[in-house]
């Protein structure tokens, strides 16, 4: 009988790495809530008192305990019953004073979840091993381990508070890390499949990414990895709006922690119904078998990455965003005037909307030692500027093509409340579209849509057959373009600086010129085009999109 081992990582000693995460944000001095928390638990309202015990934001642990020793007796009493079901009442009542505060603590608190060791290892790869694969695995065990961690957690270490569950999940994205560096020292030439690895991990969890990152550059500083900035954002999505909810004081911390509640009970059953594919779960014991490995059950990082639709980050984004949208209604502002409805609770876009990434711009304009002006091209991109060709017409197709997808019913009912347009129109079944409904998409590829229209126009001669609208409302559809674009510039405000060169350009012109180039190729901070892309394919493909009805149009 042959023994297959399991697939599990050794303990790593986290003390001898360099490297480790830790919530790398500036934690709030000043702690009007921990007045107000005390105050809670003197309420006369179970579920006042529960949610401070349950978040837990005391300067001394103790201090619920004490309290709720300290009130009258039959207070507790009552407040127990209340708390539970008739047929607990008898069993209940029996019990002493302190046992009965023991009880609504109990009850009051995070349940505990167990903490599992980092299980995904990397293995020796042969050539024909794919980065998206590993990413995907890398990403589902990330995921696995979020899941295991409370939001009250969350919401505790971002105003720096001991949370055992959140401290645990840094530590295992460092063995992560230990375990990737000691491999790639040992397997030096699996760098650039690593290197692979971390360009589509960009799109995913952060924590996975940051610590693939890392790694890579500990073990060759010096490399052109052409990665994001190494300060990934790590905590600090999270963090930092639940931080700003606490700041703002522009509400009492029982209203705060009212909010918070209501996203707490939705993070559970959002977790659950993602983790039905592997309820249960454990470390897999040794299997004694004479049978192919290929047959034994599938591993953890396989039935994450079957359960892993949709990406777990963008749950976590829809938190932030609820939480700033609870600050912009008491501002007194209408969210839905200002927020896309694909960064709403019942939306799954949220985490490519929240996903950024540092991206160094390119094609930009630049001169050789005689003053002649050139393109600098990185032929390593995809191309999507010049002289019109096949290939170029493809990368544009195949960017905002199938860019309007069909709409929920819910998606349908919040655009139907904007007053200033009439209700939306049903559209039927046909050699476009794949099913009848309400379509839409986000505004992003409509813009680029626009430019490419635009790009088209510069040779309207080579794309006169294949143009989709008839002459005389050609001049009217670029006027439109050029100004949803005006807009658009403008909405989004990107205050990267673009310096100036002066340049002593080489011209036909009989006299010297002198031309002032903007540098444009700085690094700027974007949103995951990639993530955005691939969640409107996959949008499609789930409910619905309109094709498009021509190779040379989107």
């Amino acid at each position: 009988m042959m023994q297959i081992p399991t697939r599990s990582a050794p303990p790593v000693d986290m003390g001898s790495f360099p490297f480790a995460f830790r919530p790398n944000v500036a934690i709030p001095e000043y702690r009007w809530w921990e007045d107000e928390a005390i105050n809670m638990l003197w309420a006369y309202d179970f579920n006042d008192i529960s949610q401070a015990i349950r978040f837990g934001l005391f300067h001394d642990e103790p201090s619920p305990r004490s309290s709720l020793l300290s009130r009258n007796m039959q207070f507790i009493h009552e407040l127990l019953l209340a708390a539970s079901k008739p047929y607990e009442h008898c069993r209940l009542s029996e019990l002493s004073h302190p046992q009965k505060v023991e009880e609504i603590l109990l009850r009051s608190s995070i349940p505990q979840r167990p903490l599992l060791t980092w299980n995904w290892i990397p293995t020796i790869s042969g050539v024909s091993s794919d980065p998206r694969t590993i990413a995907l695995e890398i990403e589902a065990e990330s995921y696995f381990h979020f899941q295991h961690i409370a939001f009250e957690d969350i919401v505790r270490s971002a105003l720096g508070y001991k949370a055992v569950s959140v401290e645990w999940f840094f530590q295992q994205h460092t063995s992560l890390y230990a375990l990737l560096a000691d491999h790639l020292r040992m397997y030096p030439e699996e760098l650039l499949l690593y290197l692979k690895i971390e360009n589509h991990l960009r799109a995913r969890s952060p924590f996975a990414h940051h610590a693939v990152s890392q790694c890579i550059m500990a073990i060759q500083p010096d490399g052109n990895h052409d990665m994001p900035s190494h300060d990934t954002p790590e905590f600090a999505f999270i963090a930092i709006p639940i931080q700003q909810l606490f700041k703002t004081r522009s509400s009492s911390l029982s209203t705060i922690f009212k909010v918070l509640s209501v996203l707490a009970r939705v993070w559970v059953p959002f977790y659950n119904q993602r983790n039905l594919a592997y309820v249960g779960l454990e470390r897999e014991p040794d299997v004694e078998s004479d049978e192919d490995i290929t047959a034994q059950k599938p591993s953890r990082s396989t039935l994450l990455i079957r359960a892993l639709s949709p990406n777990a980050w963008s749950f976590v984004a829809f938190v932030l965003l609820t939480m700033l949208i609870g600050n912009f209604s008491r501002c007194g502002c209408d969210f839905k005037d200002s927020i896309s409805i694909w960064a709403m609770p019942n939306s799954d876009m949220a985490g490519p909307l929240l996903r950024f990434e540092k991206r160094r711009f390119t094609n930009a304009i630049r001169h050789d030692s005689n003053g002649n002006l050139y393109s600098s091209i990185n032929p390593y991109e995809l191309q999507y500027a010049g002289l019109p060709t096949p290939e170029i017409d493809k990368n544009w197709n195949e960017l905002i093509g199938g860019r309007y997808f069909r709409l929920e019913a819910s998606e349908v009912l919040l655009l139907n409340q904007d007053s200033k347009l009439p209700a939306l129109m049903e559209m039927y079944s046909n050699e476009r579209i794949t099913k009848e409904g309400f379509y839409g998409g986000p505004d992003v590829l409509h813009s680029l849509h626009c430019l490419n229209a635009i790009r088209k126009h510069l040779d309207v001669d080579y794309y006169a057959d294949s143009m989709d609208l008839p002459p005389e409302y050609r001049r009217i559809h670029i006027d439109h373009c050029v100004d949803h674009l005006r807009q658009a510039l403008l909405c989004h405000g990107d205050l990267t600086p673009v310096t100036m060169k002066p340049v002593s350009a080489n011209t036909s012109l009989p006299y010297s010129v002198t031309f002032y180039l903007g540098q444009t190729e700085r690094e700027h901070t974007c949103r995951s085009a990639e993530a955005i892309r691939d969640w409107v394919t996959a949008r499609g493909q789930r409910t619905g999109r309109i094709e498009p009805h021509h190779p040379n149009l989107s």
